[in-house]
């Protein structure tokens, strides 16, 4: 019964016109837009109403969270679910957006005993419940550079997709228990791969810190598949099929577009 009232009322909302203002601002905030197909343009802003309507947004201490802010948040969360079977983040209970890298408690396992850091600097985090905090300097900047493979609302909205099943350990949801395995055996593989490059002394493509878990590299390889799908197929390609059958979308279509 409530499926069908979501349903309906979002079928209501995207009747409307989505407003020019709002598309000038997401063609100025997140350039990939302009590298994505009519189609595709489409569902985003589609996925973008609903999520502007349905997910709450709140400034931490004196930030204000405008129209701007909500949008350029929201157009790069959209990328996740362009293709997605009606969940748009509903279990994001609040979207908290600070003006600048927000100070926080952070604690490390290692081993038997955790690490404890006070006043760590950081662009974005999930939090216990689902919700998300960013930073939105860090927002925007990820929003105007479509090719640099960092993007912290992809990274931080991956880490709400892995967190639904209640954990967040690099399996968001997939088909079947067997899609499940295979997928962990893959970044598995994936992780340690990278460890011992790293170790070796190569230069990897991904951030260092995609070899701590398959959690992060999921996070991590989220952002290189959305801005640097080509490079990310080219030299991980088991984990760009991964990745290209959970979100149901090819990125390497929009850069070779461009390109031509």
């Amino acid at each position: 019964m409530f499926g069908f009232w979501k349903r309906r009322r979002r079928r209501r909302l995207l009747e409307k016109s989505f407003p020019d203002d709002w598309r000038e601002i997401i063609q100025s905030n997140v350039a990939i837009y302009s590298l994505i197909p009519p189609n595709e343009q489409q569902r985003l802003l589609d996925a973008v109403s609903i999520i502007i309507d349905e997910r709450p947004f709140l400034g931490v201490g004196d930030f204000e969270v405008t129209d701007e802010v909500a949008l350029t948040i929201a157009a790069q969360a959209a990328l996740l679910v362009l293709n997605a079977d009606g969940y748009y983040f509903d279990r994001v209970g609040v979207i908290l957006v600070h003006g600048t890298h927000p100070r926080v408690r952070m604690m490390h396992p290692l081993g038997g005993v955790v690490l404890v850091e006070e006043g760590v600097a950081i662009a974005g985090q999930l939090l216990e419940q689902g919700e998300v905090r960013l930073a939105w300097d860090e927002v925007l900047a990820s929003g105007r550079d479509p090719t640099d493979g960092y993007n912290v609302v992809l990274h931080e909205f991956a880490h709400h997709l892995d967190w639904l099943d209640g954990e967040v350990q690099g399996i968001p949801p997939l088909a079947s228990r067997s899609d499940e395995l295979r997928w962990l055996e893959i970044f598995d593989e994936e992780a340690a791969q990278l460890r011992n490059e790293l170790r070796a002394g190569r230069e990897i493509l991904l951030p260092d810190h995609a070899s701590d878990s398959p959690a992060e590299l999921f996070a991590y390889s989220t952002e290189c598949f959305f801005e640097q799908p080509q490079e990310l197929a080219e030299f991980h390609p088991e984990l760009f099929e991964c990745l290209l059958s959970f979100y149901k979308t090819d990125p390497r279509r929009w850069f070779d577009a461009q390109r031509e």
